[in-house]
């Protein structure tokens, strides 16, 4: 495991760090799950491409981790598991993507954990570091 959580109050931190951003991003994205299922014994039925955009890599973050939780309710889906991740600077800032996998909300409820309503400016680092790049942010639960 390459994510580890923080303690924060009624919210939940998360650190994801990987040599390169698509591997962070695809660390952070699979920490934002953990909070919500334990998608372990969960093997996805079908996966969902979900982006986000901004015009820095803090905004295109948190732009794409709200994305994957609106994604769920959208597509009646619960996202177990991120197949892979990309990262790109573009014209008008950023973009990022996540191939996200998952199954139907009944067969994730013995697997449910705890909601999260959204992830938050809060404590954002999208930065790379001494060993590749680092991730942090904080959701709302």
């Amino acid at each position: 495991m390459t994510f580890r959580y923080l303690e924060h109050g009624s919210e939940v931190g998360v650190l994801a760090e990987g040599a390169t951003a698509e591997e962070a991003l695809a660390d952070a994205a699979r920490g934002l799950l953990g909070i919500q299922v334990d998608g372990a014994a969960l093997p996805a039925e079908r996966f969902i491409t979900v982006r986000g955009t901004g015009a820095d890599p803090g905004a295109c973050l948190v732009d794409l981790l709200n994305g994957l939780i609106a994604a769920q309710d959208i597509e009646e889906i619960v996202f177990t598991e991120i197949a892979e991740a990309g990262f790109a600077e573009t014209d008008q800032g950023f973009s990022m993507t996540t191939v996200a996998g998952g199954v139907s909300p009944a067969a994730a409820v013995p697997h449910r954990l705890t909601e999260v309503k959204a992830v938050t400016y809060q404590g954002l680092v999208f930065a790379p570091g001494r060993s590749g790049f680092t991730i942090r942010f904080v959701a709302d639960v």
